[in-house]
């Protein structure tokens, strides 16, 4: 009992170790609308969140911005101060780039790490046309290729034991595909499959090893079943109601009775840990008052050994999160005219709630169908799982009674590990790439040497466009930095940077700046 509690200790080490070498910002963008037309200012404003909680951050004080072409080059960059979590700024939209789909790419000393490769990138899509009034939105133009994935529950098809298989269906540029066919057991029809949301769906059965499965739909196409092993455990979720999750954990016939734990977490905060003895099967009722917040939880199961053998993303709570009226003061408005909305902010149970809004203005024609996304669709998804998600605003909107049972089906199909379980830690984790200050040294090329200022402290005076002026020193190797603060005291037009030595010593200085 001992070496199972240092086991989960240092299961729980392991993963709080991993979140905290990861960045522990994320932003998102609000534009003031979703289509510009070039010579236009594009203003935005940008909201840094906590990673774990969704709050507001102020970690970081600078945002690095870049607005990326269709042709994947910067068009535009540009550093901007944050406080208390926010930013808000324009972008000038060139009159001379070309129509097209760009991307605003945001990042933090604290929202991207050196050589990251686990994290998404925070961006935000916006349409550039040169004339909103000759311009034609078209349709993506069908794709060929046809791409078809199968997804056992859990991780695994086992031998004997009932299973569920999600699937998917997408063209080459990731646009779903409604599909229907069959499974054969050998060459008898098992039972019929049909996607029922975005070419998603699933299907239950029993897989048996010595059987040979193969999935034929009606386009064709023929496709084998992953392979099934011949023991193991399979972890399925039967059930969820506003107060518990359900599972059922079965396991091979005739294997021997085993201790299993169940591990909750979200968003590298552990929530649960569940133990039992495993025979042939075992339910486990996971209280939701355990998760926090809305979101994805992942649920992984580990045997006696603490090696992860199944793993199940599901989504709880979505109940949890602000209920925004807002109601102007009458229907129609003049042109110019003053216009007065009342904003009413609530939690789930109907109680204010103070609040952080932003609110965008304009004309419909100016909104692009193609690219729905609001804060919570980017929060709770897109920036949690890989890949592209088609209209992920459809599982938050309350008028689809099937958005519960379409978001399982996506993470059925779509979720993916944060935490690779066996791999090391690579060693440049958690190295911040960017600083919120600017760095700099002064070298100094005169070839006779002064003893006096020969590594001692130099003084540089920094000054802003209005000729306000501050002062700061050089350590005894020449480095130095500029901070926000003086930034943005300065703030207004270019900031200058001046050696306080005379020309004899042929200062010079150099900025070190990734942007």
């Amino acid at each position: 009992m001992v070496h199972s509690q240092e086991s989960i200790d240092s299961l729980v080490n392991h993963i709080e170790s991993s979140f905290s070498s990861r960045p522990s910002e994320s932003i998102y963008f609000q534009t003031s609308k979703d289509i510009y037309e070039t010579g236009e200012d594009l203003w935005f404003k940008a909201y840094q969140l906590d990673a774990q909680t969704f709050g507001l951050s102020d970690k970081s004080k600078t945002l690095y911005l870049q607005m990326i072409n269709p042709k994947d080059s910067v068009v535009w960059q540009e550093k901007y101060p944050i406080e208390n979590g926010i930013v808000s700024g324009h972008i000038y939209i060139d009159e001379k780039l070309s129509e097209g789909d760009y991307f605003l790419e945001g990042y933090t000393k604290h929202s991207f790490y050196k050589n990251d490769t686990a994290g998404i990138t925070p961006t935000r899509k916006i349409r550039i046309v040169k004339n909103m009034a000759r311009s034609e939105i078209t349709e993506n133009p069908k794709d060929t290729v046809f791409r078809f994935e199968t997804f056992p529950e859990g991780g695994n098809l086992v031998s004997g034991l009932s299973s569920r298989l999600a699937f998917k269906a997408t063209d080459g540029k990731g646009n779903p595909v409604s599909v229907e066919g069959a499974i054969y057991e050998d060459d008898k029809l098992l039972c019929g499959i049909k996607s029922v949301h975005d070419g998603m769906g699933t299907v239950s059965f029993t897989p048996l090893a010595n059987k040979k499965y193969r999935i034929e739909l009606k386009n064709g196409k023929s496709y084998p079943l992953p392979e099934i092993h011949s023991q193991g455990m399979v972890l399925n979720l039967r059930g969820q109601d506003k107060e518990h999750l359900n599972f059922l954990l079965s396991q091979t016939e005739g294997l021997p009775h085993r201790q299993i734990y169940l591990l909750g977490q979200m968003r590298g905060m552990i929530c649960c840990m569940a133990k039992g003895i495993l025979k042939d099967s075992l339910k486990i009722s996971i209280p939701l008052e355990n998760f926090p917040y809305q979101g994805i939880a992942e649920f992984t199961l580990f045997d006696s050994s603490m090696r992860p053998v199944a793993e199940r993303l599901v989504y709880v709570h979505p109940q949890k999160k602000l209920y925004i009226t807002a109601e102007p003061e009458k229907t129609s408005f003049t042109i110019r005219e003053k216009a007065s909305i009342k904003i009413k902010a609530t939690d789930e149970e109907g109680n204010p709630v103070r609040a952080n809004l932003g609110i965008s203005v304009y004309d419909r024609a100016y909104n692009n169908p193609a690219d729905p996304v609001n804060i919570l669709t980017y929060c709770y998804l897109s920036s949690q799982i890989r890949g592209r998600i088609c209209n992920p605003a459809y599982y938050f909107d309350e008028k689809n009674s099937d958005r519960k049972e379409a978001l399982d089906l996506l993470l059925l199909t779509q979720g993916w590990r944060r935490y690779v379980w066996n791999a090391a830690e690579p060693e440049y984790q958690g190295q911040p790439f960017l600083t919120d200050e600017i760095n700099g040294i002064q070298t100094l090329k005169s070839k006779k040497k002064d003893k006096q200022n020969e590594g001692a402290e130099q003084l540089i005076q920094v000054f802003g466009a209005e000729g306000n002026s501050q002062f700061l020193w050089t350590d005894s190797t020449g480095h130095f930095m500029v901070d926000p603060d003086m930034m943005k005291t300065l703030q207004g037009g270019y900031v200058y940077l001046k050696p306080m030595l005379s020309k004899e010593f042929k200062p010079t200085l150099e900025l070190v700046d990734y942007f």
